[in-house]
């Protein structure tokens, strides 16, 4: 399965809720061999694990709800 995850973040650091499931989530797909692919904004921490490709997008503060729309068109 090749699965694509937008994210605002999944830094190793974080304590918040969401993003240490998604995190997790994304880690453990990878680790079963599923093709992990992350739209991460630019210069954001993450972790580097086999199988989890990291893209780095715009805009570098990261993505919100409303400006989504405007930088991938459907």
């Amino acid at each position: 399965m090749r699965i694509l995850s937008p994210h605002c973040g999944i830094a190793p650091e974080s304590g918040s809720g969401g993003e240490v499931y998604e995190r997790e989530l994304l880690k453990d797909l990878a680790s079963l061999g599923e093709e992990c692919h992350v739209l991460l904004a630019r210069g954001k921490s993450h972790e580097r694990v086999p199988g989890l490709t990291i893209h780095p997008v715009w805009p570098p503060k990261g993505l919100r709800w409303y400006v989504t729309p405007f930088v991938w068109p459907r």
